[in-house]
């Protein structure tokens, strides 16, 4: 920085640098759950996609989504209030 007479007031000087920074690689992992009212007619209840960031591995991810899955469906009346695990089936 500095004055300069002929404009009568401070001038900066700005000029660019490189940098080279750093890279941030997350992983989303997605899941659609369904939920299937059975008898002689089998009709889809709830659906809905969950998303967990970085799990590191299968244990993690099925906790993530219990988390959030089990009080959702609470809320939704579709499970008894006091629910702690869902049977999940495999499609």
């Amino acid at each position: 920085m500095w004055y300069d007479p002929w404009r009568d007031r401070p001038v900066a000087a700005l000029r660019p640098r490189y940098h080279r920074g750093y890279t941030i690689v997350d992983r989303i992992a997605r899941t659609q759950v369904t939920l299937w009212a059975g008898g002689a007619e089998p009709r889809m209840v709830w659906a809905a996609t969950v998303e967990s960031e970085n799990p590191s591995s299968g244990v993690e991810l099925r906790k993530d989504i219990a988390s959030v899955l089990v009080p959702a469906l609470v809320r939704e009346r579709l499970l008894p209030a006091g629910a702690k695990g869902v049977r999940a089936r495999a499609s």
